[in-house]
Order: C-alpha cells, then structure tokens, then sequence
C-alpha cells in the first residue's frame, strides 16, 4: 500500500499537526511494516497559486504548464492509494499551503462532466482507485469547529473520484504541550491516535473506541 501524506502545516515538522501524523503513522507501521509511506511537507515546497488559465485542458491535457514543485507531488498523487491530507485548522477549513495543492490537482481531471446519479462532477483522466483521509487539529475544544472542513474534503473526494474514509480530529491541540500538568492524559491521547493508524492500515474502519481515546478532553 502506498500512502503520500500531504502535511500542511506552516510549522511543517515542528508543530501539533505533525506530533499527531507522527504517531498515526506509528500505528501504520506497527500494523503493516510493508506500508510505503510518502510524507510531502507542503510549506516548504515551491508551489504556485493555480492560475485559471485551463490549460491542463486544454493546450496540454493532463499537464499543468507551471513548472515547480507539484509536478513531483502529482505523479505521487497518481500512484497513491491513500491520501492523508493532515492541516490545522485555519479559519474553519485547511491551511493555504493545503488548498493550493488540492486546486493545483486540476490535471488530473477531465474538462468533461458527468453524471454520478447525484449530481454532475468532472471526469478522471487516470481512474485509480484511491481513499482519502483527513488528519486535522484545532486550539478550540469542540468537534463542530471541524465541521466545515469536513464537508468540504467529502466534496473534494467526490469531485476526485476518490473514497472518503474518515477524519481523525484533535481539537484544543495545545493541551498536547502541557506534559507536567497533563502528563498522563496526552500519553493516552497519543496512545489512541497510534492505535487509530494501526486500525487504519489494519481493518475497514477506525473504532469509536480508539477515536474517543485520541480526541478526548485534556484541560
């Protein structure tokens, strides 16, 4: 199984959102050793804002005529199974650094439509079958805050072609820091995010048990 991460954060490894894809992927790996696992820190990469111009659909179908750093990323994106895009929350959706690569993805569609028995979407130029997870933090306490960001990736998995599998969420992430007042809580939160990767990787879906575990209440 090949998984790329695309990992949004600004602080890209130095902050909450990677300590959480960190163990996530622990618990990947504890469960399949044999994972491939692709980690792409958007932030540090060379990527420009998408442009309109519609080219990829034109003039060079299936190509983007900016030339940076999302060619890479994109022939990942063509080779993956899983997509785990991890972004704290940022004014109730992803990280800039985040939807500029889900908007630079354009390539890999088709300037057909199509009906779906629901509503009208874009073909695929390359039909893989793919699954999308969503790995998210937020200094708020509750879950709703996510809401928004949510509908917005099971959107952009139907408009891709592409399974929604799930959410893993951490909200008052800051809570994750204050390991002398806490100390024994974050160790069972991150116990439990681990054991949401492992149950990722390992069986058709993540327990409640696990997730309670790594989205309980710190403070």
């Amino acid at each position: 199984m090949r998984v790329l991460i695309l990992q949004g954060s600004s602080k890209q490894n130095k902050g909450i959102t990677e300590m959480v894809v960190n163990r996530f992927i622990k618990g990947m790996e504890k469960a399949d050793p044999s994972v491939e696992i692709r980690m792409e820190y958007l932030a540090g990469k060379r990527i420009e804002n998408c442009r309109g111009c519609l080219n990829c659909w034109i003039r060079t179908p299936g190509s983007c005529c900016i030339k940076d750093d999302m060619e890479e990323i994109i022939e990942e994106y063509g080779n993956a199974d899983v997509i785990i895009t991890a972004t704290p929350l940022y004014i109730d959706s992803m990280s800039s650094h985040a939807k500029k690569v889900w908007e630079r993805l354009l390539p890999v569609m088709e300037p057909y439509f199509e009906y779906d028995g629901n509503r009208v979407r874009h073909k695929i130029r390359r039909e893989r079958q793919k699954s999308l997870f969503v790995i998210s933090t937020c200094a708020m306490p509750e879950l709703e805050h996510f809401d928004p960001l949510i509908e917005t990736f099971r959107r952009i998995s139907r408009n891709f072609h592409i399974e929604y599998s799930g959410q893993l969420l951490r909200p008052e992430s800051h809570s994750l820091t204050y390991v002398k007042k806490y100390g024994d809580k974050i160790a069972d939160v991150l116990d439990g995010i681990e054991k949401c990767g492992e149950e990722f990787i390992g069986t058709p879906a993540i327990s409640r048990e696990a997730l309670s575990r790594a989205q309980q209440c710190i403070m």
